[in-house]
């Protein structure tokens, strides 16, 4: 009971957390404000740093995590669980992945931001920018992998680097967004915020009382 008390502490504690910073960054974005200088420095940067080997990379990293493949990605996720019964991290992922995509395109249709427009771009994107749809999908899916890889372990050390190994994993698909010139720093960022917040909410179902004796997923 004391370490289900702790883990809905944590969890609520990375909620508002997340809440907090995507608040934060999207009033920035809203009205022009602090995240500004911050978004012009992470592209010069990342402008003065391109190369033709780097941007053929990064093509890879961002294609491999579109929405499409992330959709492919989960389908097989979901194979793998239904083999193993899992029916309850089959609704967990379901709710996280999907639902996840649909929050990020409510809310491109909220804040209408346009994309990055330079010369060096190496792509040229009518959608809307805020939050990044890449990053977004990729921290639900890659969240709901780890989440469920830690539940079935039981020491400390690949518990940690299965979280590292997702953090790892999302924060690349920011970069080549980044890289690529298709994003702000702030959109990349604003999309693991509000993909954390929806992520916790679907691990709590997941491991509400009621959820608990469903399926053989710890």
């Amino acid at each position: 009971m004391e370490k289900e008390r702790r883990g809905a502490l944590i969890a609520a504690c990375v909620f508002v957390a997340a809440a907090a910073a995507f608040t934060a960054i999207a009033w920035g974005v809203s009205t022009g404000g602090w995240t500004a200088a911050f978004d012009e420095s992470a592209a010069a940067w990342f402008r003065g740093h391109r190369t033709a080997t780097g941007v053929e990379a990064m093509e890879f990293v961002s294609n491999a995590h579109s929405p499409g493949m992330i959709g492919v990605w989960s389908a097989a996720f979901a194979a793998a669980l239904a083999l193993r019964g899992e029916k309850a991290w089959l609704v967990t992922l379901a709710l996280a992945v999907g639902g996840g995509m649909l929050l990020n395109e409510a809310l491109k249709l909220t804040f209408h931001r346009a994309r990055p427009i330079a010369d060096g771009a190496t792509h040229a994107l009518a959608s809307y920018g805020f939050p990044s749809g890449h990053t977004a999908d990729s921290a639900v899916f890659y969240g709901t992998l780890a989440a469920f890889t830690i539940a079935h372990l039981r020491h400390p050390a690949p518990r940690a680097a299965a979280a590292a190994g997702a953090i790892a994993a999302v924060a690349l698909v920011a970069a080549s967004r980044l890289y690529l010139d298709v994003h702000y720093l702030s959109d990349v960022a604003a999309a693991a915020c509000s993909s954390t917040m929806w992520l916790v909410l679907c691990l709590s179902r997941k491991t509400s009382p009621r959820e608990a004796g469903r399926g053989s997923g710890a």
